[in-house]
C-alpha cells in the first residue's frame, strides 16, 4: 500500500538516522593534534604566550626492538628509559606537563574543564572564550593584542635588538662612594644613577664572594628564523642566555647601602632578571622593602624580614622575577644591604617603544610550587590567563604556544629558575603561601601595612581620620611630631637629621598628593615623557620629587616600634601639623 511503512523499516530508519547523527557529531569535532597547521587551533596557539621560565627542552627519547614494550610504555606514561635494555625506568617529575591537545590535560582542567573529561576536544572552546574576553577588554583601552603573524614578525625584530647586561662593581676602589652614574656591565644604551649613600666594599674578609656572576638558567630565545611569508620557521637553536659583555667568575666587590633610603635608577625601562644581595641588619632593625617602579607607579615589591635574613651567609635574589619593566629600584630601611650584581635586559633598538601592545600570558598562580613546609611534588599546577603590557625587552622570554610546539619544548608547572621558590624572610606577590601560625600572621600584617605606606594608599586613611575628627588626636600628634622632629629614639641618625630638614617639603608633598585625591594630579604623565610639553615634564618632575619625600615618611614609619600599626592609628589628626591652612 502506498505510503505504508512497516514498523521494522521505521525502526531501521530511526537507527540509521541516529548513527548518522553520531557520525556527524564526531566528524564535526575539532582536530586538536599537535601537528595540525593553519587551523583554528594553530591560530589560538599563536595568540597565547607563556614565559620561558616555565618551559624546558624536550629530551630525545628512542626505543629500539631490543628495549621491549616497556620502553614505549614508559615514554607514553611519563617515564624515560635510562638505558640497559629498558629494564630500569626513571619517572619524570610531576611538575612537567605534557599532552596531545591544545594544552596538557592537567592544565586545561585547571582552567575550568570538567576533571572527569577523558578527551581534549572542548579545550579549544575554553581557551578561545578566554582569549576573546581579554581581546575585548584590550579594545576598550585601545591597546592591540599581540597575536598571529604580526606577533612573529615583532618578536623576531625585538629579539634581535634585546641586550642583556650584569651590573657589577669589579675594579672599584673599596671604602669609596659608588660614582653617581656608575653603570659598568649594563647594556650600552642604559645609564644607572645611584641616589643615597652607597659605599664600595670588599667582601673577601667577612662574607664569602658570590661564587659566580649569576647567569639565567631560563631559556632566552634568539630571533626566530622567518620565511618569506613572515611566519616563524621551526626550530632554531635555543640560547641559554643573551650575550653579555662583562661576565666574571666571582664577585668580591659590592655596593653597600649605609643610608635609610636609597635608589638605583635607570635611564630607560629594563627587566630586572636578578638582583643578588645579602643583608646583615643591625640589632632591632625593622622589616624593610625593595620596590621596583616604572615612573610614578609601583610594579613589584619584595619585603625583607631581618629576623630570618640576618643569619643567612649566602646571596639571595631579591628581585620579584616578573617580566614587567622598571626604571627605579627603591631601597627602604635596608641599611647594611649589599648588592653584588644586578642582571637586566633592555631594548637596544634606539628606544622606539612607540607602538604599545598587550599580550595574553599564561602564568602560574602564586603558591603553586609549595611554600613553607610544602611539597612541590604534590602541589597541583595552577595557571591563569592574564593580560600584560608587552615591551620589546620582554621578547626573548615569552613564546607563543605554537612556537613552543615548533621548538619541541615542554611546559613545566614549576619554573626552571628561582621564580617562585620559597626563601625564608622574603615575601613577594609571587611567593607561595606561608603556614597559618601567629608569627606568619604578624608578618603578613606588617608587610600589608608597609606596602600600603609605600604605595601611599594609607595617606587617604590619614586624611579621612583627620576629617572625621576621630579620637586619639593627642597621642597621634605626638607620634607624628616625634617622627618629623627626628626626636624619636627609634629612628636612625640619618632620618633624625633629614626629617626636620625636609619638614616643609614633606608637607608640600602631602598637600599635593591628597589634594589630587590620592594621586599626582590630572595631566601628570605616569612616566618620564619623551616627547611632550614643558608643562607635562615639569608636572612629572614635581610629582617624582614629592614621591621621594613621601618615601622618607615611609622609611620613618617602618622604624616605628610597633610593626604593622595602621596609619590612622599612628597619625590620625596629626594631619593638622602638615596641612598648610593649619600649620
Amino acid at each position: 500500500m502506498t505510503g505504508y511503512t512497516s514498523p521494522r523499516k521505521e525502526a531501521w530508519l530511526a537507527a540509521a538516522l541516529l548513527m548518522l547523527h553520531r557520525q556527524m557529531t564526531v566528524e564535526a569535532a575539532l582536530n586538536v593534534g599537535a601537528h595540525d597547521a593553519g587551523d583554528l587551533v594553530t591560530a589560538l596557539r599563536r595568540s597565547i604566550f607563556v614565559e620561558t621560565a616555565y618551559l624546558s627542552e624536550r629530551r630525545e627519547e628512542h626505543c629500539s626492538s631490543l628495549d621491549g614494550p616497556r620502553c614505549l610504555a614508559a615514554m607514553l606514561s611519563g617515564g624515560r628509559p635510562t638505558g640497559g635494555g629498558g629494564a630500569a625506568l626513571q619517572r619524570r617529575p610531576t611538575s612537567v606537563l605534557d599532552g596531545p591537545g591544545v594544552l596538557p590535560d592537567l592544565l586545561l582542567h585547571d582552567l575550568g574543564v570538567d576533571k572527569d573529561l577523558t578527551f581534549v576536544t572542548p579545550e579549544y572552546s575554553v581557551l578561545d572564550a578566554a582569549r576573546q574576553q581579554h581581546t575585548s577588554s584590550a579594545r576598550t583601552s585601545a591597546v592591540p593584542v599581540l597575536s598571529g603573524v604580526h606577533a612573529s614578525t615583532l618578536l623576531h625584530s625585538a629579539r634581535e635588538s634585546a641586550q642583556s647586561g650584569i651590573l657589577h662593581f669589579a675594579e672599584l676602589i673599596p671604602d669609596t662612594r659608588v660614582p653617581l652614574s656608575f653603570s659598568r656591565g649594563l647594556p650600552s644604551n642604559i645609564v644607572a644613577t645611584w641616589d643615597g649613600k652607597w659605599l664600595v666594599r670588599s667582601c673577601s674578609q667577612d662574607f664569602p664572594a658570590l661564587a659566580a656572576t649569576p647567569s639565567q638558567t631560563t631559556l632566552a630565545l634568539p630571533a626566530p628564523d622567518v620565511d618569506g611569508t613572515g611566519t616563524a620557521a621551526p626550530p632554531s637553536p635555543i640560547a641559554r642566555g643573551l650575550d653579555t659583555a662583562h661576565r666574571s667568575s666571582t664577585v668580591s666587590t659590592v655596593a653597600r647601602l649605609t643610608s635609610s633610603l636609597g635608589y638605583l635608577r635607570f635611564s630607560a625601562p629594563v627587566l630586572v632578571r636578578s638582583l643578588f644581595a645579602r643583608w646583615r641588619p643591625r640589632t632591632g632593625a625593622p622589616a624593610a622593602l625593595v620596590g621596583g617602579r616604572l615612573g610614578l607607579h609601583g610594579v613589584w615589591t619584595t619585603h625583607l624580614d631581618p629576623k630570618k635574613l640576618g643569619g643567612r651567609q649566602g646571596w639571595v635574589d631579591i628581585s620579584d622575577g616578573t617580566l614587567r619593566p622598571v626604571d627605579e629600584l627603591a631601597f627602604v630601611a635596608t641599611v647594611g644591604l649589599e648588592v653584588g650584581a644586578v642582571e637586566v635586559v633592555a631594548h637596544g633598538g634606539g628606544g622606539d617603544e612607540d607602538e604599545e601592545h598587550s599580550v595574553l600570558l599564561l602564568a602560574p598562580r602564586a603558591g603553586g610550587e609549595g611554600g613553607e613546609g610544602g611539597d612541590a611534588e604534590q602541589a597541583a599546577p595552577g595557571f591563569d590567563l592574564r593580560m600584560e603590557r608587552f615591551t620589546k625587552a620582554l621578547a626573548p622570554y615569552i613564546v607563543s604556544l605554537q612556537e613552543a610546539i615548533d621548538r619541541n619544548l615542554r611546559l613545566r608547572a614549576a619554573p626552571a629558575a628561582r621564580g617562585g621558590a620559597y626563601i625564608p624572610g622574603l615575601l613577594t606577590p609571587r611567593s607561595p603561601a606561608l603556614s597559618a601560625d601567629e608569627d606568619n600572621a604578624t608578618w603578613y600584617a606588617t608587610t600589608a601595612a608597609n606596602q600600603a605606606m609605600f604605595d601611599h594608599t594609607s595617606l587617604m586613611q590619614l586624611l579621612l581620620a583627620h576629617t572625621l575628627r576621630l579620637p586619639g588626636a593627642g597621642e597621634a600628634m605626638a607620634s607624628l611630631l616625634d617622627l618629623l622632629s627626628g626626636s624619636s629614639p627609634a629612628l636612625p641618625r640619618d632620618l633624625q637629621r633629614e626629617l626636620p630638614q625636609e619638614f616643609e617639603e614633606i608637607g608640600d608633598a602631602l598637600e599635593g598628593f591628597l589634594g589630587a585625591g590620592g594621586g599626582w594630579g590630572h595631566g601628570t604623565p605616569p612616566s618620564l615623557p619623551s616627547n611632550s610639553t614643558d608643562g607635562a615634564l615639569l608636572s612629572y618632575l614635581t610629582a617624582k620629587r614629592w614621591q621621594t619625600k613621601l618615601d622618607l615618611l615611609t622609611a620613618a614609619y617602618l622604624h616605628q616600634p610597633t610593626p604593622g600599626m595602621s596609619m590612622s592609628g599612628v597619625f590620625g589628626h596629626a594631619m593638622a601639623a602638615l596641612l598648610p591652612e593649619e600649620r
